[in-house]
């Protein structure tokens, strides 16, 4: 039985009923667990036959737990491998990141069991919380998120995967620090294999403004970098006046194991 009890399935298709006609379409098709996911998808695929086959469909998913996601596209056959060109939309938590919300287009392609994801223009990214242990590292999250030079922005294959990006117009509220930071541009690469990972995000510029009931400092540039190994996060962070003069370096850690830091 498992996780598989009571699935329900809605099916509408249409078949080709002239030899000439190419194409197989699936006006609407429903997948439904037990414990509420649902999936919807349309499709059409034409010339299924052949070796240049198009697909266009679209999809949504959504509720039993699991992320929603909105997904429109077309795929088509390339000399060994598969390239598609979408548009899609995923909101919800995963592990550490809570509601996330990030929408993206561009072109996806897989050949020889090495899949990668190029973005047309920028990533929008939106994070309510950002909560690797017991608190809250960062809040209201939000960004843009871009290829390096237009290189892949995620490449994966069976030795792991690798994601590299510029970040633009970040900004994020700082719980433990009582304080908003704005005006984030950095450089971000991370890789990994399943869930063992890391990376380093290097901070080029930031504006670090103070939220406390009683004003403590005035707002701040800062630069800096945040690395991820063995679990650990390690920072460090320069803060400086607006006309360049240094106040000071602050570094933090933090395991992700015991919320520690």
């Amino acid at each position: 039985r498992g996780s598989l009890d009571r699935l329900l399935l809605s099916l509408e298709a249409g078949l080709p009923t002239d030899p000439r006609d190419s194409q197989l379409s699936i006006p609407a098709a429903s997948l439904q667990a037990a414990r509420g996911g649902l999936l919807k998808v349309s499709a059409r695929l034409r010339d299924p036959l052949a070796p240049s086959w198009i697909l266009a469909a679209d999809m949504a998913l959504r509720g039993g737990g699991l992320p929603g996601l909105t997904w429109s596209g077309t795929a088509r056959a390339i000399n060994d491998g598969i390239e598609s060109s979408m548009n899609f939309r995923i909101r919800g938590d995963y592990d550490m990141l809570r509601g996330g919300d990030l929408a993206a287009k561009g072109r996806l392609t897989s050949r020889q069991g090495r899949m990668r994801f190029q973005p047309e223009g920028c990533a929008r990214m939106a994070l309510a919380a950002f909560h690797p242990g017991d608190s809250d590292l960062a809040r209201d999250i939000s960004g843009l998120i871009c290829s390096t030079d237009g290189n892949d922005l995620l490449a994966a294959d069976a030795s792991g995967w690798t994601f590299n990006a510029v970040a633009r117009d970040a900004a994020m509220t700082l719980p433990l620090a009582t304080s908003r930071l704005d005006k984030g541009a950095g450089r971000i690469a991370f890789k990994g294999k399943g869930s063992d990972f890391g990376g380093r995000t290097a901070v080029t510029a930031a504006r670090l403004t103070d939220k406390a009931p009683a004003s403590r400092f005035n707002p701040l540039a800062g630069i800096g970098d945040i690395t991820l190994a063995s679990g650990i996060w390690r920072g460090r962070f320069t803060a400086s006046q607006p006309d360049g003069v240094t106040l000071g370096t602050a570094t933090f850690t933090h395991t992700m194991d015991t919320g520690s830091g």
